[in-house]
């Protein structure tokens, strides 16, 4: 995960309780942590970048996000829809991702599978906006 700065900024909280600044190795901690019965698809569309100066470019994309049990004689999903906005910044080591702000428009299937569903999450909007004041 040398793709991302050592701390850096993540709003999932349209999805799951993770918001806030969290160490690199924290985060790759509770990506094992809640992937662990899960099988994963990341579907990418409108990549779009917006260079803020010569050190920092917010990328912005929709995704759709595919959850599917690790045993294959279970039929059940879950899919989420949304938008995505990553800030990166140029250190002297490279490129880094300083924050992720994870909007999400729709989910689909059984929220169970996924375990981290939020009943109560912010609007698209207010999701997309609060990475601004970040980096």
């Amino acid at each position: 995960m040398r793709s991302f700065e050592d701390t850096f900024y993540v709003d999932y909280s349209g999805l799951r309780e993770i918001n806030g600044t969290l160490t690199r190795d924290e985060y790759v901690a509770q990506r094992i942590t809640a992937l662990a019965a899960l099988v994963m698809q990341h579907d990418v569309s409108n990549l779009r970048f917006q260079r803020e100066d010569h050190e920092k470019v917010v990328v912005l994309c929709n995704f759709v996000i595919g959850w599917f049990p690790t045993r294959h004689d279970v039929n059940d999903w879950f899919h989420s829809y949304g938008r995505c906005r990553f800030a990166v910044i140029y250190k002297t080591y490279g490129w880094r991702i300083a924050g992720i702000v994870q909007a999400i428009m729709r989910n689909q299937g059984n929220p169970r599978l996924h375990g981290g569903v939020t009943e109560n999450r912010k609007l698209l909007d207010e999701e997309v906006v609060s990475l601004a004041a970040v980096v």
